[in-house]
């Protein structure tokens, strides 16, 4: 579930980094979703930085209070300190879905020798019905979860593909 947050602060410690989020919106099922993943590791979005950290604490008097601790290392230490002046950033706990979606492109574009976001948009991408060509996305938090399914089976068609052809190609050795 993606929402907006404000980066209150963060401190960086000796094992990890623990930042706190606030989110205005008042909605119950955000909080029951935060709540529930209250000390899980989980994988989050911050701002366009993938990441794996562990929801220390949800706090829900005035908005929604996340206490969010990452791992300590200089490439989040530096994207924190460039959103922290950011009014909002965009903040998502990642889905089985996104999950199993960000695992299968990663062994796609490695098939491919393509980025990431590339491969995504070239899978994303169509012709409407007016013969009209539409660009596709480079990030999966902007499909819908039917349109994730759908790149799902195109990636397990492309990984079952490579695949085949290593087994074909030991077995003329």
């Amino acid at each position: 579930m993606k929402i907006e947050v404000k980066i209150v602060n963060y401190t960086v410690l000796k094992d990890s980094i623990s930042v706190q989020l606030l989110c205005t919106e008042k909605d119950s099922a955000l909080s029951e979703l935060y709540a529930s993943i209250q000390d899980k590791t989980e994988h989050f979005t911050i701002g366009g930085m993938n990441t794996t950290g562990v929801v220390k604490s949800v706090g829900l008097r005035k908005g929604i209070h996340l206490l969010i601790h990452l791992p300590c290392t200089e490439f989040i230490v530096m994207n924190l300190f460039s959103l922290m002046n950011s009014d909002t950033v965009p903040f998502t706990v990642n889905s089985e879905q996104d999950k199993k979606l960000l695992c299968l492109l990663s062994k796609a574009s490695i098939d491919k020798c393509k980025s990431q976001q590339e491969l995504l948009r070239e899978l994303t991408t169509f012709t409407g019905k007016n013969g009209k060509r539409v660009l596709g996305k480079d990030n999966i938090y902007d499909l819908s979860p039917r349109h994730q399914e759908v790149v799902i089976s195109k990636l397990h068609r492309i990984i079952n593909a490579a695949v085949e052809g290593d087994h074909a190609t030991k077995s003329d050795q």
